[in-house]
């Protein structure tokens, strides 16, 4: 928590609803970049997602579209970590021997899958592969552990996988299944950071 930057107020609409609105962008990239259909007929879908997956906190196709080309502009210009992870990006970001195996066995588990894995997903895999020996259920907890930091590094807060970690340690250690996680929210401790501070701004004031 003491790591957190401060940020006052409460969270923007805009915020809340940008984690949902990555994932879908990143399960639609072709169409978004290359696809045929126009922009502008996808604003329906992810209004449609969004209402399915965060229906506390409602949006319109107008306000959609104002956002959608930073969205766009975002996973076209990824971040070195965002980028995809092949045996070329080691010099770079090395993954110790130990963990390779492990890294290439879940590399070749999303091969021609969305999203794709990146090099963000694989420095996750090489931390946790020593708890799971299962290529599924590495990627599935590498996944939510770099999904969660990449939405954290785009608001500008620093990462608190705390949420996550209870999850990691929680008994029997080792076991819990990170596809139950997929859906949730993967702001996670944002909001109650954010009323934190606050409270803090107010008290300070």
């Amino acid at each position: 928590m003491e790591n957190i930057k401060k940020k006052r107020g409460r969270p923007q609409k805009k915020e809340l609803l940008l984690p949902y609105m990555l994932q879908w962008a990143e399960s639609n990239r072709k169409e978004l970049i290359e696809g045929q259909k126009g922009r502008k007929e996808l604003i329906p879908e992810l209004l449609t997602y969004l209402k399915k997956n965060q229906s506390q906190v409602s949006t319109t196709e107008k306000t959609l579209r104002k956002w959608l080309p930073e969205i766009i502009e975002k996973i076209q210009n990824p971040l070195e970590e965002d980028k995809p992870w092949s045996t070329a990006t080691l010099d770079d970001y090395p993954i110790l021997p130990e963990a390779l195996a492990s890294v290439l066995k879940v590399w070749k588990f999303r091969q021609g899958k969305m999203p794709t894995f990146t090099i963000r997903d694989a420095k996750w895999a090489a931390r946790f592969s020593a708890i799971y020996k299962d290529t599924e259920s590495l990627y599935y907890c590498a996944y939510q552990y770099s999904g969660k930091e990449k939405v954290y590094k785009f608001l500008g807060y620093d990462f608190d996988p705390a949420e996550l970690d209870n999850l990691l340690a929680s008994p029997p250690f080792g076991e819990y299944d990170f596809r139950a996680y997929i859906g949730r929210a993967i702001l996670g401790n944002l909001l109650r950071i954010e009323v934190e501070n606050e409270r803090f701004n107010k008290a300070k004031g």
